[in-house]
């Protein structure tokens, strides 16, 4: 698709690409055929679209699979999508917002200004596998590790909940409008079972996200800023960090399996067992 086809489109929809929403659309057809081979998918195979747009995605996963479910915000979209594509089902839906189809795979070119809240609320629907194109600095952080750049909270989650790689990236002339940044496409596959234990994951992601919210403090003095949704005393929460051999430390420094140990520790001493502990996963939070 040419972008003046797509100027063209826009226009008699009524659609004036929103710079505040992260609004694009893909030109490129090889980039929408490369994502959606990069995924098994096959004629019986249930799959999820969020965002289909003028639908440059969607053209592409139905011809592997009739069985295709997309999500759309905007109203304007819907009719459009349906007269493109008879045999789509597409339901007019904010996807942070309500349930998800059930579905095998979730292949989907994410609006990047909700990509952290909705990467987060795909990892943990329970669908198997996930091919997400996202901007570039927000791939490198899923997939950073601990002393490499962009290591963050979405970091030591995404090493919790899936096996997640970068199979390719996508320069920003392949859009309209043209975005800032580059793009790529992230393969994510949900684990079957953590690469470790801990006794509470909500309680782990708290701490985890404590102490990346303030990631220049170290740990103690960022941790001692959420004691109270950590349900852990001051004086408990340095013995803890004392014993587990993290004192002196920012979060920065620690691995995903190093802050499920600390999470764990800081849960035995915990003065308010009972209590859950759920985690922010506001987009901003996860930076």
């Amino acid at each position: 698709m040419k972008a003046g086809q797509v100027r063209r489109f826009l226009r008699d929809l009524g659609i004036r690409p929103s710079k505040q929403s992260g609004q694009t659309f893909l030109l490129d057809s090889e980039v929408a055929q490369a994502q959606v081979a990069a995924a098994t998918v096959g004629p019986e195979t249930r799959a999820l679209e969020i965002g289909p747009g003028l639908g440059a995605l969607t053209e592409q996963i139905l011809a592997r699979t009739k069985h295709l479910t997309a999500i759309e915000k905007d109203p304007r979209f819907v009719p459009f999508l349906q007269k493109k594509f008879p045999e789509l089902d597409v339901r007019l839906q904010d996807a942070l917002e309500g349930s998800l189809p059930t579905c095998e795979v979730c292949i989907s070119n994410l609006p990047y200004v909700i990509s952290s809240p909705l990467t987060f609320r795909l990892w943990t629907a329970g669908i198997p596998s996930l091919y997400l194109m996202v901007q570039s600095d927000f791939a490198r952080r899923i997939t950073a590790r601990q002393g490499q750049p962009g290591y963050s909270r979405l970091s030591v989650k995404a090493e919790y909940l899936v096996k997640a790689k970068t199979l390719f990236s996508v320069p920003a002339e392949s859009f309209y409008p043209v975005p800032k940044v580059d793009s790529a496409v992230v393969e994510m596959v949900r684990r079957p079972t953590p690469p470790f234990v801990v006794l509470d994951p909500a309680y782990f992601f708290g701490v985890v996200d404590a102490g990346f919210q303030h990631r220049r403090k170290r740990l103690e003095n960022a941790l001692a800023l959420s004691t109270t949704q950590l349900n852990v005393a001051r004086e408990d929460l340095h013995t803890t960090l004392a014993e587990t051999g993290f004192s002196g430390k920012r979060a920065e420094e620690l691995s995903a399996r190093d802050f499920g140990v600390l999470a764990d520790a800081l849960r035995a001493r915990s003065f308010k067992a009972e209590t859950q502990i759920t985690s922010g996963i506001a987009g901003e939070a996860w930076r």
